[in-house]
């Protein structure tokens, strides 16, 4: 019995050090290493997106595109997801002000 709490103990812990969102479209689920292409087929088009810049190789020259989507509010949260060479870097959430 001990043994059963020290693991739901260390599930909750490894869970709760994963501060990684994922999106969620209906049923579908999207996360941080998806592409753009299947965020916009689950999500559909953002409520908002904007062209951030580039990313930078060790050399200090134009990588990749750098891009911030916004979707929602749904409930009163907005997610704002960040691509970077098509990719999903990051997603964020926030509530309505």
């Amino acid at each position: 019995m001990q043994r059963r709490g020290f693991l739901f103990l260390f599930f909750l812990l490894v869970v709760a050090a994963n501060p990684a969102l994922a999106l969620r479209c209906g049923s579908d689920l999207v996360e941080e290493g998806d592409t753009k292409f299947e965020l916009l087929q689950k999500c559909g088009e953002p409520a908002a997106s904007e062209f951030i810049g580039y990313s930078l190789n060790r050399f200090g020259e134009r990588e990749l595109v750098v891009e911030q989507l916004i979707y929602g509010p749904w409930s009163g949260v907005y997610y704002q997801i960040e691509v970077v060479g098509g990719e999903i870097d990051k997603i964020e959430s926030f509530r309505d002000m």
